[in-house]
């Protein structure tokens, strides 16, 4: 029970952290969002784990204008100065345009390496691919 609720207690959450040590630029949104874009040709309209082999593939759209005005890092580790191998949850969200004039705010999550202290994350290494969530969707007025 102590566990828990220390665990709790010592949440902690960045946004817009400055992402340290990442050489790949691999943990910067940007990098990730034009990464994402150019291999699939587009975004997809419908939630997409990027971890799993997909039997069906999901459509992705190509996308007119997109951009990731922030991000966050949380980590909820109380040992992290122990932790050999700490995570930490990045999130961050992709305003999309697609071509045919729909538009999207598409979360991006995965859990990451590193050692979080606010503004700041000690990157120490990429995870998964992570998974594409739609947050929000409109087809404007007169489609």
């Amino acid at each position: 029970m102590i566990y828990a609720a220390t665990q709790i207690a010592f949440t902690r959450s960045c946004q817009a952290p400055k992402i340290l040590f990442d050489w790949s630029g691999q943990s910067q949104p940007n990098l990730i969002a034009e990464e994402l874009i150019a291999q699939h040709g587009g975004l997809p309209k419908t939630g997409i784990d990027l971890s799993v082999s997909q039997t069906n593939k999901p459509q992705f759209y190509p996308v007119g204008l997109w951009h990731v005005p922030t991000s966050t890092a949380t980590s909820n580790s109380f040992f992290w100065t122990v932790d050999d191998d700490p995570t930490y949850l990045h999130e961050f969200d992709i305003y999309v345009t697609y071509q045919d004039g729909d538009l999207a705010v598409i979360r991006w999550s995965s859990w990451r390496y590193g050692r979080l202290l606010c503004p700041f994350v000690i990157s120490l290494g990429n995870g998964p691919p992570g998974r594409l969530d739609v947050i929000s969707f409109a087809i404007p007025s007169g489609e």
